[in-house]
């Protein structure tokens, strides 16, 4: 397949393009970054709106027997997304998804912890919120940061990603007001990897400096 990004920032620039030819009028917006890859993508476009940015830690529920599968999502005060149907195939109990959402919350904390150094989230009552990150494999740590923040009155949301699957992209855009994608894809082995041609893994020290970086976006 054709790699169609550099790297995040170029995936980002494009993204960039769809979403300023939509013309949205966004006032007062903030752009939120689900961490790691998603921080990069959510500064480029906060950068370009000259709008504040922030990050929301939205963590996959992982199955007991394979660490890399997910079924599922948790983020800021437990709220948390699972895919029933797929608990069920992996013959999870009740319990063992409580115990999972467990485990997972607690490394939720842990990261936003580090991420914010005791700042406060920013209040989004009122306002329009842009969700970012680097792709949609399953959807669900984007759907899980989508209820989090629809739960805040925001006065809208927006999805921008730069790659997704389909079916990830229709579940999320049943529950938001806006979504940008530069591609959408139904290939059953989907990556969001394999969509870029550099695509390093970000490191806490990474999200930290774009944190730190956004700061000037708006100066």
């Amino acid at each position: 397949m054709t790699q169609l990004f550099e790297d995040r920032k170029d995936a980002t620039l494009r993204l960039v393009k769809l979403m300023a030819a939509k013309d949205l009028k966004l006032k007062n917006p903030i752009v939120i970054g689900i961490p790691r890859g998603g921080v990069a993508v959510a500064y480029y476009i906060a950068k370009s709106l000259q709008a504040p940015m922030d990050i929301l830690v939205s963590k996959k529920l992982a199955a007991p027997s394979n660490p890399e599968f997910g079924f599922g999502a948790v983020t800021l005060d437990k709220v948390a997304v699972v895919n029933n149907a797929l608990a069920g195939e992996l013959a999870l109990s009740r319990e063992d998804t409580g115990r999972a959402i467990d485990m997972t919350y607690d490394g939720v904390l842990r990261r936003a912890e580090l991420y914010r150094q005791g700042r406060p989230f920013p209040g989004i009552a009122g306002r329009d919120v842009i969700l970012a990150d680097d792709g949609l494999a399953t959807g669900y740590t984007m759907l899980a940061a989508v209820r989090w923040v629809k739960s805040k009155a925001p006065a809208s949301i927006t999805v921008a990603v730069p790659v997704a699957h389909e079916s990830a992209l229709k579940m999320v855009r049943r529950e938001t007001d806006h979504v940008f994608t530069a591609q959408v894809d139904a290939a059953p082995m989907f990556s969001v990897g394999s969509f870029y041609r550099e695509f390093g893994q970000l490191e806490d020290d990474d999200v930290l400096r774009y944190i730190e970086k956004s700061r000037f976006n708006t100066n």
